[in-house]
């Protein structure tokens, strides 16, 4: 026998019904909670005056997120919620066989945020690890606490802490915990609709035995905007200081940028203020080598014609920067970029332009004020024009019927891009403008132009989605192709430039991914050459079979001497100085890494990454100096209500080897990406 859910709850809600003096408001009435409950049992006996419940043979209670099981439990509707008496077992998914369980001998639930068990018992694989008299579990919408952090941190020793969860935007999570061998770290995890802020501190005094950083260290990373389009305040800072900095994070991404910055900018209608401070990461706490507070005005505006549209922005701002060692200057800068894109004839095309400028005193004597010093003028402006034909086919393919359009496209290109340069005076002034790379080393001018032709083509679902069908593993292939010439000042280069984008998604978590993309220029000129022999690739490929099956992934990213500003225009990339981050290189070099991902039995799961970095790609293996090297052993029940992590690795900027542990007691996300 059994009775679906809604038998139950009309008999304890009639119950409930009946108005009684002492009665609590309707919306305070605990028979609200009944709509929470999926109950199903082989018998059941209902008391309407005393509002109880008597369950027997096969008792299975759903409270979300938690599900109840037992042989005999009796319900009771009290003041604060349900009461429940008799020994079960709770669980975290409906699986018939989890491998986490919390006994118990009664408790009362408060559905969908609150649950208090009596007698917990904590259960691994049906055998008993753990008695409390009491626990108390809460939804994140509740004030609770967090799992507890257990893990190893090299040379530092052991590290045990605790968190809190408040109900705050999205989740505030405080943690804070201490060293064995002595010392403390906090942190703070807060999401917000527009926001996203994650603060790390960490203190270690000196231990003798131990030759780890001693001191304070914190890292920030914080971005956000509050307000609207006309009035607003934005922030971005990204910034991991002091001795003990490095010891905040594992990620080798954090760890491996050169510099601290951070921003903040308030704009009321066109005026805009701000403040731009930079230095060196892992600079110590109450230090900071560049800092500009400024003040301008911004403002952009839309173009549309019969065929096509567009827009420009433009901005102007002036402020003093203060630099260590170098005294204070009065920087002027000015920028303004416009786009258009349409159609014309038979063809498409998109046009771009931008000039930036800057005007500059450098410090004098005094470091404090901004007088005396050379004057610096700087003046660095692009012109874009591309120019397509598109051919495009809608396939009709079985499998992709009621999904999204598969499409084939064929789009033959031209592109011309000019850029040019003129800068006088102190060149140190240079620094932080936004055309300072393409301005040579010695040099205070600089122009070059490219003319290329080519194609570029895509193959796949519209957006990249997955097709339902018989087929899943439906996605999306685009390549570009282009080849001209690169003029330089002096001299003449060809040029080849190509990117590969292959991505495919399946509806059971595996997928396929490549990104490739790189530049090279040969000499055909004799004279100052712009990029004689250099070359520039980064490229990534991944696999993964199924969202618990094999995976690998390799990385890497290569640059020979091919300088900045034959990069940019080679990749197209926006504005010459913004090419060195997209390729992951700022300084000719190689950069390797491996990823991999193994099913062992079980649901278990053992996986790795190494990465390395070398001069250059002949002495990649000769001169390695070894990025990261990490491993996962990860345990994870077939349903998901379970998952364990111990995770441990090395990366460069902390000493020794770290070892982490976690574990999470809830169904998650079948597409998780933390799983890989």
């Amino acid at each position: 026998m059994r009775p679906c859910a809604a038998i139950f709850g009309v008999s304890l809600l009639a119950a409930a019904s009946v108005a009684r003096a002492d009665d609590p408001p309707p919306e305070e009435d605990p028979a609200r909670w009944l709509k929470e409950l999926d109950l199903e049992a082989g018998s059941a006996e209902a008391d309407l005056r005393l509002r109880e419940l008597d369950l027997r043979d096969g008792v299975k209670v759903r409270l979300p997120p938690y599900h109840l099981r037992a042989e005999r439990i009796h319900l009771s509707l009290g003041k604060w919620g349900v009461r429940v008496k008799g020994n079960g077992l709770l669980t975290f998914c409906p699986c018939d066989d989890p491998p986490v369980a919390i006994g118990f001998s009664g408790g009362w639930a408060g559905p969908p945020d609150e649950l208090i068990v009596e007698d917990p018992t904590l259960r691994v694989l049906g055998i008993p690890v753990l008695w409390l008299p009491y626990l108390w579990l809460r939804s994140p919408r509740k004030i609770g606490l967090t799992t507890p952090d257990v893990s190893f941190r090299g040379p530092d020793g052991l590290f045990l802490g605790q968190g809190l969860h408040l109900p705050i935007g999205r989740g505030l999570e405080i943690g804070a915990g201490i060293y064995t061998a002595g010392g403390f770290a906090a942190t703070a995890d807060l999401a917000t609709e527009r926001t996203s802020t994650l603060v790390r501190f960490d203190y270690r005094h000196d231990v003798a035995g131990r030759a780890v950083p001693t001191g304070a260290g914190v890292a920030i990373d914080a971005r956000g905007i509050i307000g609207d389009r006309r009035v607003n305040v934005a922030w971005d800072v990204d910034a991991i200081r002091g001795a003990r900095g490095l010891r905040t994070t594992l990620d080798l991404d954090s760890i491996a940028r050169p510099y601290d910055r951070g921003s903040l900018v308030a704009r009321v209608g066109p005026v805009t203020a701000g403040v731009i401070t930079t230095d060196t990461r892992g600079a110590p706490l109450d230090a900071l080598s560049f800092v500009r507070p400024w003040v301008g005005l911004a403002g952009d505006v839309a173009h549309v014609t019969s065929i096509g549209a567009g827009g420009s922005n433009g901005s102007i701002t002036v402020g003093p920067r203060w630099v260590r060692d170098r005294g204070a200057e009065m920087i002027g800068d000015g920028s303004w970029a416009t786009t258009f894109a349409g159609w014309l004839g038979v063809a498409t095309f998109q046009t771009s332009a931008r000039v930036d400028g800057r005007l500059a005193r450098g410090g004098g004597a005094d470091p404090s004020t901004p007088v005396g010093g050379d004057r610096l003028g700087a003046l660095v402006g692009e012109a874009r024009l591309e120019a397509t034909l598109p051919f495009a086919r809608a396939l009709s393919v079985d499998r992709a019927a009621g999904g999204p359009p598969l499409l084939h496209v064929i789009e033959p290109l031209l592109r011309a891009t000019a850029v040019g340069g003129r800068a006088s005076g102190d060149r140190t002034a240079l620094s932080g403008f936004i055309g300072a790379p393409a301005f040579a080393e010695g040099s205070m001018a600089t122009s070059a132009g490219l003319i290329a032709v080519g194609t570029r083509t895509a193959l796949g679902t519209q957006y990249g989605g997955i097709a339902p069908g018989r087929d899943p593993w439906i996605g999306r292939l685009a390549a570009e192709l282009t080849a001209g010439t690169l003029f330089a000042e002096r001299g003449r280069d060809a040029a080849i430039a190509g990117s590969l984008h292959w991505t495919m998604r399946n509806a059971r978590g595996g997928s396929t991914l490549m990104r490739v993309q790189g530049a090279t220029t040969r000499a055909i000129e004799d004279g100052a050459r712009l990029g004689h022999g250099g070359w520039i690739v980064a490229g990534r490929t991944r696999w993964e079979h199924s969202r618990d099956g094999l995976g690998a992934e390799l990385r890497g990213a290569a640059r020979g001497d091919l300088p900045v500003l034959a990069g940019w225009a080679l990749l197209g990339a926006d504005v010459a100085p913004r090419l060195t981050t997209a390729t992951g290189l700022v300084a000719p070099g190689a950069t390797v890494g491996v990823g991999t991902a193994l099913p062992v039995f079980w649901g278990v799961r053992l996986g790795g990454d190494v990465d390395v970095h070398g001069p250059t790609t002949r002495r990649l293996f000769d001169e390695t100096t070894l990025l990261d090297v990490r491993g996962t052993l990860r345990y994870r029940h077939p349903c998901g209500c379970f998952r364990l992590a111990v995770r441990g690795g090395k990366v460069v900027g902390r000493q020794g080897i770290d070892v982490f542990a976690t574990f999470e007691l809830a169904r998650t996300d079948p597409n998780d990406p933390r799983d890989f």
